[in-house]
């Protein structure tokens, strides 16, 4: 299995809808909202995880992460996967992408809220350098529930100094 992560088109959006659609506790994004944050490309990166199988040449959009970049820190919207996919690296390799963005944009922390209740998640952040940092009270509705709010700090590269001139003798 190939994993391959580009950016969402128009045309994923029936597919990155009906990923949003396998996961009953899911705030719905739906097709308005995947094209609307689609539109301001200057704040928001959304991607998709392709993946082709070994026995056929066909790829399936497995996967989706938005993430938007903001002035001191960068958001993980959403990150969903199909359930089949779940523990074979589609999570790990958006996750990986949006950090990537991150870094690209000289962000030095990444923040996400997951709902409490979400234990997988929960830890597949915490495998991922995420730290439990505060809680939002009913951020979560249809169930209404409570949020951790999750941040990593991120490596950025900053520029190299140039260097100073020696004066030989």
């Amino acid at each position: 299995m190939k994993i391959g992560i580009r950016r969402m088109e128009l045309g994923d959006l029936s597919q990155v809808v009906a990923i949003e659609n396998r996961w009953s506790f899911l705030s719905k994004w739906g097709e308005t909202g995947y094209r609307a944050v689609m539109s301001d490309p200057r704040i928001y990166t959304c991607l998709v995880a392709e993946v082709t199988k070994a026995r056929s040449n066909s790829a399936e959009v497995a996967g989706l992460a938005v993430v938007a970049q903001l002035i001191d820190d960068c958001e993980l919207c959403n990150l969903v996967v199909l359930p089949e996919y779940i523990s074979k690296r589609v999570g790990y390799s958006l996750l990986q992408a949006c950090i990537q963005v991150a870094q690209r944009f000289k962000i030095p922390r990444m923040l996400l809220e997951v709902r409490q209740s979400n234990n997988r998640a929960i830890e597949f952040y915490k495998r991922n350098g995420f730290r439990i940092t505060s809680e939002r009270k009913n951020y979560y509705i249809n169930p209404n529930e409570n949020a951790w709010v999750m941040e990593r700090d991120l490596e950025v590269r900053r520029p190299a100094e140039p260097r100073k001139a020696t004066q030989l003798g």
